[in-house]
């Protein structure tokens, strides 16, 4: 770690106390006059701190913009071995991390931003992504996993996300299939999924994601804000950026080693407790005509089923679903 990584890490370590300048000097084999001038460094990049005689020092807000020195101390906190690719904006983190892989970068890793300028979605959409709070990161692996398995994987990433968020945050956020996380009905998180599938195995898969998290949504348009929210909007007050960083990056690396070891069992028993879909009223178009029925859940190959009221069952592994309205019983 560098210096500045390792102050920061030390006063994270006590978030409600104080950590002697001289301690901090002796630990990190530096001068107090060093100290003080890393930490007035840190201070002008957005960094509160307080600093009280014969107490030390600790922070009081972290700065409005990501910091790298801030997220390295939170992640080697977390006990994240995954490196973490930090930008202040980029184009695509999904690009960046299929470039790195080309390259021939080691994995896993991740690639992240506060903004993307070229951020894409599902089914290759212009996807809008401001630097105003929220966070877009890839993951980067080389699985060398049967090719069927591709279908599940973001369904099981985002079933991880939302038991994280509901458990740690006390946040109600739900899965909307196929890459959607909503939160009281509004959308939170967008997830893209893109791999290099060899015919007999998938060779690079790269799990991207972005979060609201500390937008203020009131400066949304009015459309925007029917359709979407933040994390920030709904608890009240803002979450860790960079802490909540480092705590999804340890998620992911962790839920993916989980996926390697794991089948769809899990998957389909925890499916239903965080699934905003499942006994709602659906349309969905199929061969230029729309059919109405009733959310069921998933199956084994991650396909969404709906019930319709004769009683057949479909099972969509692509396309556009919207809630409708009404009891098909």
């Amino acid at each position: 770690m560098d210096s500045d990584t390792r102050i920061l890490h030390a006063l994270i370590a006590q978030p409600e106390g104080y950590v002697n300048g001289q301690d901090l000097a002796e630990q990190l084999g530096m001068s107090r006059v060093g100290i003080w001038k890393r930490l007035q460094k840190l201070s002008e990049s957005g960094l509160q701190l307080t600093a009280v005689r014969n107490r030390g020092y600790r922070i009081t807000r972290e700065p409005e913009q990501p910091l790298q020195s801030l997220m390295n101390a939170w992640l080697y906190r977390e006990n994240v071995s995954m490196p973490v690719h930090w930008h202040a904006s980029i184009g695509s983190t999904n690009t960046e991390a299929q470039r790195l892989l080309a390259e021939g970068s080691e994995t896993p890793f991740a690639v992240a931003s506060a903004e993307q300028t070229q951020g894409r979605g599902r089914m290759g959409r212009r996807w809008h992504s401001p630097s105003d709070g929220n966070l877009y990161i890839s993951f980067a692996f080389q699985p060398s996993l049967p090719p069927k398995r591709m279908q599940t994987i973001t369904l099981f990433f985002g079933l991880r996300l939302c038991i994280f968020m509901n458990q740690r945050y006390g946040l109600p956020v739900q899965i909307k299939w196929p890459n959607d996380l909503l939160l009281n009905g509004k959308k939170v998180c967008g997830m893209l999924t893109e791999a290099r599938v060899d015919a007999d195995a998938i060779r690079d898969l790269i799990f991207g994601m972005g979060l609201n998290i500390n937008c203020e949504t009131s400066q949304w348009p009015e459309e925007v804000r029917r359709m979407a929210t933040s994390l920030r909007s709904v608890r009240g007050e803002r979450l860790p950026f960079h802490r909540l960083t480092a705590e999804l990056t340890g998620l992911i690396e962790e839920s993916y080693q989980h996926f390697l070891r794991s089948d769809t069992r899990q998957l389909l028993k925890e499916w239903p407790d965080y699934d905003c879909l499942h006994g709602r009223t659906l349309n969905f178009e199929r061969n230029q005509k729309t059919i109405t029925g009733v959310g069921e859940g998933i199956d084994t190959q991650g396909c969404l089923l709906i019930r319709e009221a004769s009683g057949k069952i479909h099972a969509l592994n692509a396309g556009e679903v919207s809630i409708g309205s009404g009891n098909l019983e």
